[in-house]
C-alpha cells in the first residue's frame, strides 16, 4: 500500500489537505474520492475499496474540523463542492489514476456538495450518495 499526501490551495487561498492511497506501489488503478460529512475527518478507513483495487482520496475540506485551514463556522456548500473539485482534478492528474473511472462517495454533507458540484461541473463517472 502506497500513500501520498497532498495540500492543494483553493481560490479562496485555504488549503485542502489529504491523501491518496492506492493499493499497490505500481499500476494504475480506479479511484474512489471520498466527500465526508459536515464534521468527518479524512482518516476514514475504505478497506473494500482497496480489496477490489481502487485508490482512494479522502481529505479534510477546508472550513472542517481537521489540518485544513479555516473556520467550522465559515463553512458553505459552494466551498465543500469546490474543494472536492480541486481534489478530483489533482487525483485524475496522478500516473497512477485511471483518470476516466473516477468515483465519487459522497456521505451527508459531502453527498450534497457532491450533487451540487456534479450538476455544474461533472468530473466523476459514477457518484453514490449516503444519507
Amino acid at each position: 500500500m502506497e500513500e501520498e499526501e497532498f495540500s492543494l490551495v483553493g481560490e479562496t487561498g485555504l488549503t485542502v489537505r489529504g491523501k491518496i492511497i492506492r493499493p499497490k506501489p505500481r499500476g494504475s488503478f480506479p479511484l474512489a474520492v471520498i466527500c465526508g460529512d459536515l464534521s468527518a475527518a479524512p482518516n476514514t478507513p475504505i478497506t473494500k475499496a482497496r480489496e477490489a483495487g481502487f485508490a482512494f482520496a479522502a481529505y479534510d475540506p477546508t472550513n472542517g474540523v481537521g489540518g485544513s485551514d479555516g473556520r467550522m463556522c465559515d463553512v458553505t456548500l459552494s466551498q465543500r463542492a469546490r474543494d472536492l473539485e480541486i481534489v478530483v482534478e489533482y487525483a485524475k492528474r496522478r500516473a497512477y489514476v485511471q483518470e476516466r473511472k473516477v468515483l465519487v462517495i459522497g456521505i451527508g454533507f459531502g453527498g450534497t456538495a457532491a450533487l451540487a458540484l456534479e450538476g455544474f461541473k461533472p468530473l466523476a463517472r459514477g457518484l453514490v450518495l449516503v444519507n
